[in-house]
């Protein structure tokens, strides 16, 4: 499944009902489907044309396992997440690429960490990409573990 993205700036406004989230309210939860391809790919206008904005309300993605995203050409920003979760601008479970995007301004201060991008040991590529400015209670989490595509 591809989905192509317009320039705009996009802010999530349905904020989590509770503090451990929900699959209908808050950030974008891209979920394995029951069956077909795992793969989603998400085109945006460019890193300073689409911007996909979480409003400090919650993360912008949460990638379940068995799930593959391809995301391309975008800016990640002001994802924030509340106590004990990971993650403010991108929770990795599954697989995640990242091509010429922008993960910015995300926070994570209440959980374990991952202001931009938390990956849990999972599979996640960057290529020209940048994460900047994010806040974290554990620092070691801020910087996402690179493993080459298999």
């Amino acid at each position: 499944m591809t989905i192509n993205v317009p320039s705009g700036v996009y802010i999530l406004s349905i904020p989590p009902i509770t503090p451990t989230d929900g699959i209908t309210n808050g950030d974008l939860n891209l979920l394995p489907p029951p069956s077909g391809v795992p793969t989603i790919i998400i085109n945006g206008a460019g890193v300073n044309n689409t911007i996909i904005d979480g409003h400090h309300t919650d993360r912008v993605f949460d990638v379940s396992a068995g799930r593959l995203v391809i995301i391309n050409n975008l800016t990640i920003r002001n994802g924030s997440v509340p106590q004990y979760q990971n993650g403010g601008g991108l929770a990795n479970e599954g697989g995640v690429v990242l091509n010429s995007v922008r993960v910015y301004a995300n926070s994570a201060v209440g959980g374990l960490g991952g202001g931009g991008s938390y990956n849990g040991e999972r599979i996640a590529y960057f290529q020209f990409s940048h994460l900047q400015q994010h806040r974290s209670k554990r620092r070691r989490w801020d910087r996402p573990k690179l493993l080459p595509w298999q």
